[in-house]
């Protein structure tokens, strides 16, 4: 369109969208680095490795090869320190460092050497391959698409192979072999895959399938923790999104319960709601009867071992008992105690775990990481949701967001410390920090002022600048 007059073209405004959208296609998303990291993530997440080996006898090394490609990934990206320039360089490097210490120079000094070496360099760097290969939002949500799309491949292996072991559904022979361990990463994965919800309709239809099928094997799994976390996810998800949306999310999560709750078997049902023992029903069959009991010993058992577990922490409040060796620990302060032996048990609660075995400031770094993850995340989120410009982002910290509150509530209940979810939670929010605000600062030259005090939109639904 010519202006009258003029030789100068006439564009028609855009939306403020399209500024992201020009903005991010300056770079590419599929780089080699971000293409092999994702493939880790995949078999991280989907544990498709133990699969292979435990129920079709294929023992091909899935996590040796894809993490030996993240790393050379890591190696050629050109970036290697970049993490180290994240508010998460400190806190992360300082746990690690006093880790070891508590290892060399804890009240067991030695024992658990050599189970940390393999976590430090398989696990505790993760977050420097991510921040190396994922240098913009684009890169980012490759990312959280491949490790959401791990987590669908679990829902299938739920199916597929998961099996009821003493009331307790569970996916025998696997790291998913607890039932506590398998609902809390199910729930984890629940906040990766809403970032199905800003692509395409089958993306979106994935999600609508696969996440009510996600819940009901969680409350299968008779986990009365995870059930409060999935609770509070729910609760999160509604207070956090904005007002247009909140009514069709409650709805949703009511048409959800109305439909898995009578398809949950009701021996994990007498479990999800039993808590103690006055929680014990009279006038059931037997088998119920016995399960509400078990429930109601176990819930007791959890709280003694956490008394010890903070009995422990007092007792070596600098450097621990040492990473791993909460039983010894414990064993060993029993028979101090009482003269007689200890039955031989974790503290299912990772922030005892951390502070015994390794001291209050090993939980100060603990806890120093986990507020990050979800201050950094909120304050993307937040930023987001109010510049329409940036909007298109808002569902990825958001996805973050709800993810480190899961974990942050979940681990209250179990002993996870050296597992693999903080380090790729702190991985992926380290990554999204630094990307958002190298996106903050290429719109800021083009995008009005004015319309960066306006309300966006929260970025489900996918707009010119979505790729």
């Amino acid at each position: 369109m010519q202006l009258t007059g003029t030789n100068r073209t006439f564009h028609p405004p855009r939306p403020v969208e399209a500024f992201l959208a020009a903005a991010e296609r300056i770079e590419p998303a599929f780089t080699l680095p971000v293409l092999l990291l994702a493939a880790y993530l995949l078999a991280l997440s989907s544990y498709t490795g133990q699969m292979l080996i435990s129920y079709l006898h294929l023992p091909i090394p899935v996590m040796g090869l894809t993490f030996g490609g993240a790393v050379l990934g890591f190696i050629i990206s050109g970036r290697p320190g970049s993490f180290l320039s994240t508010p998460f360089a400190l806190p992360w490097t300082g746990l690690i460092m006093w880790w070891g210490l508590a290892s060399v120079f804890g009240v067991y000094p030695g024992g658990s050497l050599t189970e940390l070496w393999p976590y430090a360099y398989h696990i505790h760097i993760l977050p420097l391959l991510f921040v190396a290969a994922a240098q913009t939002t684009r890169q980012v949500r490759v990312l959280m698409y491949a490790i959401a799309c791990g987590y669908v491949l679990v829902i299938f292996y739920c199916f597929k192979f998961g099996t009821v072991v003493i009331d307790r559904f569970v996916i025998p022979n696997t790291s998913l072999g607890n039932s506590n361990d398998l609902a809390i990463h199910l729930l984890l994965g629940s906040a990766f895959m809403l970032i199905f919800l800003r692509r395409l309709r089958y993306t979106r239809f994935l999600w609508l399938v696969a996440t009510p099928a996600l819940a009901w094997y969680v409350l299968k799994t008779g986990s009365r923790s995870n059930m409060l976390t999935m609770v509070l996810l729910a609760i999160t998800c509604v207070l956090l999104s904005p007002r247009a949306y909140r009514f069709k999310l409650l709805a949703g999560l009511v048409a959800v319960s109305l439909m898995i709750v009578p398809l949950i078997p009701k021996t994990a049902w007498n479990r999800l709601t039993t808590f103690t023992a006055a929680d014990v029903r009279e006038g059931g069959s037997e088998a119920d009867l016995l399960s509400a009991s078990q429930a109601a010993d176990s819930t007791a058992a959890r709280r003694e071992l956490q008394r010890r577990g903070v009995l422990l922490t007092l007792r070596n409040p600098l450097l621990g008992v040492g990473p791993t060796m909460f039983s010894v620990g414990v064993d060993g302060m029993i028979r101090e105690m009482t003269g007689h032996k200890s039955t031989w048990q974790n503290p299912h609660n990772t922030y005892l775990q951390v502070s015994s075995e390794s001291g209050i400031p090993g939980l100060i770094f603990f806890l120093w990481t986990l507020v990050l993850c979800v201050r950094l995340n909120y304050r993307c989120y937040k930023q987001a949701i109010a510049n329409p410009a940036l909007s298109p982002l808002a569902l990825q910290s958001f996805c973050l967001l709800a993810g480190t509150l899961v974990y942050a509530f979940g681990i209250l209940f179990s002993h996870i410390a050296y597992d693999f979810q903080l380090s790729v939670l702190t991985g992926f929010s380290a990554a999204n920090y630094i990307a958002f605000q190298r996106a903050v600062r290429k719109l800021s030259p083009v995008v009005p002022p004015q319309l960066a005090t306006k309300a966006g939109r929260f970025g489900f639904v996918r707009t010119p600048a979505a790729s």
